[in-house]
């Protein structure tokens, strides 16, 4: 008897370890998609995005402050992949718009605004939901001003 609840939890955890992985790779072949260089920072942003907004936001207020003691090309990546591939979840919160808006430097503002309109240029961009196409046209808007 032992045995077979044994087996039950070594099925149930492995399944969940191989799912958790799988979600890993898919986000991280997500941001290799849209033309980023995967952080872990946004990653795991990326990966809680569909959890209750204060775990998300937590989470995206904590990376957004480590980001910012990183190197240039880390932040643009690291803003970059959540603009993009965050999108549902900032559509629904006007507190990580706010928190975004206020963490990005001037010169990673324009160095990411350039990455974005040339995003808008790509098949990764035509593939994306109406609500996010028109987010991401907002901010370049936003950060052009």
């Amino acid at each position: 008897m032992n045995h077979r609840i044994f087996y039950i939890f070594l099925s149930v955890f492995l399944f969940l370890v191989i799912y958790i992985l799988g979600y890993i790779g898919f986000v991280l072949s997500e941001i290799k998609a849209i033309g980023g260089s995967a952080q872990w920072g946004s990653v795991k942003v990326l990966l809680l995005q569909k959890a209750p907004d204060r775990i998300w936001i937590s989470m995206f207020y904590k990376e957004i402050h480590m980001i910012k003691e990183k190197k240039e090309s880390d932040r643009v990546d690291f803003y970059y992949s959540i603009i993009i591939l965050g999108g549902d979840a900032f559509i629904y919160d006007a507190e990580a718009e706010a928190i975004l808006y206020e963490y990005i430097n001037e010169n990673d503002k324009k160095i990411l605004l350039k990455k974005l309109k040339n995003f808008i240029k790509t098949e990764s961009y035509n593939k994306l939901s109406y609500e996010n196409k028109k987010l991401i046209n907002k901010r370049i808007t936003n950060f052009e001003k």
